[in-house]
């Protein structure tokens, strides 16, 4: 699993694997051009790690496509990548794959040879967390802000998230990241002629047209036609809600202080003062898709109107019935400290810092970003991953209705 953040300074692209964002960070750095800038998120296990090469420049950055990517797993080379990889019509995704493995625990270091420069940098691999499990619940029409520094509530049905999992070593100081994902998804049968219910055309038959969805890499029984839809959560696109180890990380104006002042923690980083050697419990909410936009996937009632139209069915109308299944994913980082130290520059340079820079919410100001590159700057970082995973629905199938009713419209 790859994180939601690549990290930068002095105009570097950042980049958010969830949403294909490239942005800068404009820091004031006139003498600090050509220096070589190398950053990746690298995490134990995953089989899509990948870095960026490029040199700075006062405005922007020149993205390196030919350098030398040296990857070493306890002082061992175990990789050399020799530049960018080029797909059939010669088109460069100016990042470098990483397809080496490593463990928690291990020493990985990455150098970078361009021209006459040489950078490197890594770390130990975190220990990943243990004993995760996760409960969900749904609340209709709560009143939220958006942020801490939102001057109004808004409302929206919520899926409420309480992840629960042991602290990852109980002798050290452990940092923490947390992300969030959903997937929903509604699967039909199909009967011996190929028709199968069609929850968003008007309840009607359709032909199976073989065309399936995984959901979360699960393979799809050919027996059913199914749709369905992953979505990723922007971090600062779910809410605390008062949780004290994620609330910790928040700085609240007091007296007449303006409310811009505060540090809101966007990307749900904390570290163990709360649990040190024991279990953490942390609740958050979500938007959730059920019973709003979604209600394709989550209808109240299912009909069929395939009469009107010579539809006859081959078995029960209970046969048919669509079955919703809704599942949260939360995966708890172990990160290292200076990973999570550097996040807490970016939290503190103001709301949705990660993709542009709000100078009248910002505490910093323009700011060197923290960097743990040696023979150049950027960042790279190591963690581990632990996803947790629960239900809401599994193979919910709501009540028969009979026969849709119909919308009339008359002309005056």
């Amino acid at each position: 699993m790859k994180t939601n953040i690549f990290f930068a300074i002095i105009g570097l692209l950042i980049f958010l694997t969830t949403t294909g964002c490239e942005n800068e960070i404009d820091l004031k750095a006139s003498n600090s051009i050509g220096i070589l800038c190398i950053n990746g998120n690298l995490t134990a296990g995953a089989d899509d790690n990948y870095i960026s090469v490029a040199l700075t420049g006062a405005t922007d950055v020149t993205d390196i496509y030919d350098a030398k990517v040296v990857v070493s797993v306890n002082g061992n080379e175990v990789e050399t990548i020799n530049g960018c990889k080029t797909d059939e019509y010669g088109n460069r995704d100016y990042v470098y794959d990483i397809s080496a493995k490593f463990n928690p625990g291990d020493h990985v270091q990455v150098e970078v040879y361009y021209g006459n420069q040489h950078a490197y940098g890594g770390g130990i691999v975190p220990q990943p967390v243990t004993d995760g499990s996760l409960t969900l619940g749904f609340k209709e029409n709560v009143a939220y802000k958006r942020n801490m520094w939102s001057s109004s509530y808004d409302n929206a049905n919520m899926i409420t998230v309480g992840v629960t999992f042991k602290d990852s070593d109980p002798n050290t100081k452990n940092f923490y990241r947390m992300a969030i994902t959903q997937s929903d998804s509604t699967k039909s049968r199909i009967d011996e002629e190929g028709n199968w219910l069609a929850h968003y055309n008007s309840w009607r038959f359709q032909k199976s047209t073989s065309y399936y969805v995984i959901i979360d890499g699960q393979p799809v029984n050919q027996e059913y036609e199914e749709y369905g839809h992953y979505d990723n959560y922007n971090p600062y696109d779910y809410f605390i809600d008062n949780d004290p180890i994620l609330s910790a990380e928040v700085v609240k104006s007091e007296g007449e202080i303006s409310f811009i002042d505060a540090v809101d923690n966007v990307y749900k980083i904390f570290n163990d003062n709360f649990f040190n050697g024991t279990k953490a419990n942390i609740n958050v909410m979500c938007p959730s898709r059920i019973h709003s936009d979604w209600t394709d996937y989550h209808p109240d009632k299912y009909y069929f109107n395939g009469d009107e139209w010579d539809q006859q069915p081959l078995h029960d109308i209970s046969f048919y019935a669509p079955n919703y299944t809704h599942r949260n994913y939360v995966d708890i980082y172990s990160i290292t400290d200076d990973e999570y130290y550097y996040i807490k520059v970016l939290n503190a340079r103001g709301p949705k810092s990660n993709y542009e820079y709000e100078s009248d919410f910002s505490l910093t100001g323009d700011v060197k970003l923290p960097s743990n590159v040696k023979g150049g700057t950027g960042n790279i970082f190591v963690q581990s991953c632990t996803r947790v995973t629960g239900c809401l629905y599994e193979d919910y199938v709501p009540e028969f209705g009979g026969k849709e009713e119909q919308t009339l419209y008359y002309v005056k």
